[in-house]
């Protein structure tokens, strides 16, 4: 399978719970960091959601921040339910409408070794 149509089987729904192209391609960023983290070996995967959640709260301080933990934490469940030995990192994800109207997630990614 693709990884942009892995990212799309895992974080789909998530995307599109947004309806603008802005706030889609904001939840595709916060989907790559959820995949990232969840590569990482456990106990540096805790530690580095907390630093990630600190710096979302810095640059969003009026947002919903336990949202956000609950969304990142359910990512990672996912991420680990449904490709739990591919470790690919992602480096760049984009949402782009296709002629179609459908959205369509194009990623960038360091290959597994």
């Amino acid at each position: 399978m693709k990884a942009s149509e892995m990212m799309a089987c895992w974080a789909g729904e998530f995307i599109a719970l947004n309806d603008d192209p802005q706030g889609k391609q904001g939840r595709l960023k916060f989907a790559v960091v959820a995949w990232n983290l969840a590569c990482q070996p456990k106990k540096a995967r805790a530690q580095k959601a907390a630093g990630f959640l600190a710096r979302l709260r810095e640059v969003n301080p009026t947002g919903d921040h336990q949202a956000m933990q609950h969304d990142l934490e359910l990512l990672i469940k996912f991420k680990l339910r449904m490709f739990p030995d591919d470790r690919r990192q992602f480096l760049e994800a984009r949402l782009e409408m296709t002629e179609q109207g459908k959205d369509a997630i194009t990623v960038v990614f360091v290959p597994q070794k």
